[in-house]
């Protein structure tokens, strides 16, 4: 059987983060991300609602992670931060790491 490990990462800020032309969110931006590392299971950090461009999370994410991934050069955790929109949000780009 092979050994699970628990990678955790800690989603601090963003900065400078842009609204597309066009979008749908409110005046003051307010966001989140989505991270995951496996398209099964993903975390979600709190919305922040002072940042504006600048969001501040401090989220921590626990991801149980086999010893191949941690071993396989590309292996990663995907990251993709959206703002909240009056319909819908939107997404302001993918980040990986």
């Amino acid at each position: 059987m092979e050994k699970i490990y628990v990678l955790e990462i800690t989603l601090i800020s963003a900065q400078g983060l842009k609204e597309r032309p066009g979008t749908n969110t409110s005046h003051q931006m307010k966001t989140y991300a989505l991270a995951w590392n496996d398209s099964s299971f993903e975390l979600r950090t709190c919305i922040d609602r002072d940042g504006n461009e600048n969001p501040t999370w401090k989220d921590q994410f626990p991801f149980k992670v086999s010893s191949d991934f941690l071993s396989h050069e590309t292996s990663g955790v995907s990251i993709e931060i959206f703002a909240v929109g009056f319909l819908r949000d939107t997404l302001l780009g993918p980040f990986g790491c």
